[in-house]
C-alpha cells in the first residue's frame, strides 16, 4: 500500500488507514505518521475554536443574558471544558487501585502532541501535552497472584470514578433534581454530569482507540477473564 500524502509504500496493510475524503464518496489511503499527524492538527484547531467561540459566547451573553447564539457557543465550551477536565481523575482511578493492588505505576500521560510540562509526585511520572483529549497510565503488575482479579478493578477503577463523580454531583444537589428534575440542577453540573458519563460509556465500549493505539478500558474487561493466554496480556501496560 501507498500513502497518498507522504508516499510512504509498504507490503503491512496495518500500517495504513483508509479513510473518506471530506464531502466525496472516494477514500485516501494514509500511514499512521499522516494520519496522527491529521488527526492531531484536526484536534488542536477544534480546540482553538471552541475556546474563541466561548470567548465570544459570554461577550454575547453579556450583552445580552438571553442570546441563544450566546448560550449555545459557551455551552459547548463547557462541555468540551468538563470533557477534558474529566480524564484526569479516570486516568487517577486506575492509578489509585494499581496502587492499592500493589502493582507498579509508572506514569500517568494526559493528552497527545508535544510535551507541555511533567513532573514527579509519589514516584509517579505525571506528563501533559498540548492535546488534552485523552489519556493513558503506564503500569504493570509486580507478580501473578490474583493476576485476573486485580486486572479487572484496575481497568474497572476509571470508569468508575466517572461515575462516582456523576453520582455525587446529584448528591450534592438532591433537592434540586428530586424537585424538578435534572434540569433543576445548575447548568455547569449538568454539562459536568454529561461529560462524564460519557467518558465513562466511551471507555466502557469495547474497541481499538485509534488516537492512543491502546484498547479501551471496556474491551480490556472483556479480555480479563478469556482463556486466551495472549487476550489477557497487558497492552504495553498501559490502560485508557
Amino acid at each position: 500500500m501507498k500513502c497518498d500524502i507522504c508516499g510512504t509504500e509498504s507490503d503491512f496493510d496495518a500500517g495504513f488507514i483508509k479513510e473518506r475524503r471530506s464531502f466525496r464518496s472516494s477514500h485516501r489511503t494514509l500511514c499512521l505518521t499522516c494520519w496522527t499527524r491529521r488527526r492531531h492538527a484536526f484536534e488542536g484547531w477544534y480546540q482553538v475554536g471552541v475556546v474563541i467561540g466561548g470567548i465570544i459566547g459570554y461577550i454575547l451573553l453579556w450583552s445580552n443574558p438571553w442570546s441563544v447564539a450566546g448560550r449555545f457557543l459557551t455551552a459547548l465550551f463547557l462541555v468540551d471544558l468538563f470533557l477534558i477536565l474529566s480524564v484526569v481523575p479516570h486516568e487517577l482511578g486506575h492509578a489509585m487501585i494499581g496502587r492499592l493492588l500493589g502493582w507498579r505505576v509508572f506514569a500517568i500521560v494526559i493528552g497527545v502532541g508535544k510535551r507541555v510540562f511533567k513532573f514527579h509526585l509519589f514516584g509517579i511520572i505525571f506528563d501533559f501535552r498540548s492535546l488534552p483529549i485523552c489519556g493513558i497510565t503506564q503500569l504493570a503488575p509486580i507478580d501473578t497472584r490474583w493476576f485476573r482479579f486485580k486486572r479487572f478493578f484496575v481497568y474497572l477503577a476509571g470508569p468508575a470514578v466517572n461515575a462516582s463523580i456523576a453520582a455525587a454531583i446529584f448528591f450534592i444537589w438532591s433537592d434540586s433534581w428530586r424537585d424538578f428534575g435534572f434540569w433543576g440542577l445548575p447548568r455547569a453540573a449538568r454539562i459536568c454530569v454529561w461529560a462524564n458519563l460519557w467518558i465513562m460509556a466511551a471507555n466502557l465500549w469495547p474497541h481499538q482507540s485509534k488516537i492512543l493505539n491502546a484498547a479501551t478500558d471496556g474491551k480490556q474487561l472483556l479480555k480479563t477473564f478469556s482463556t486466551d493466554r495472549k487476550s489477557t496480556r497487558l497492552n504495553s501496560q498501559s490502560l485508557r
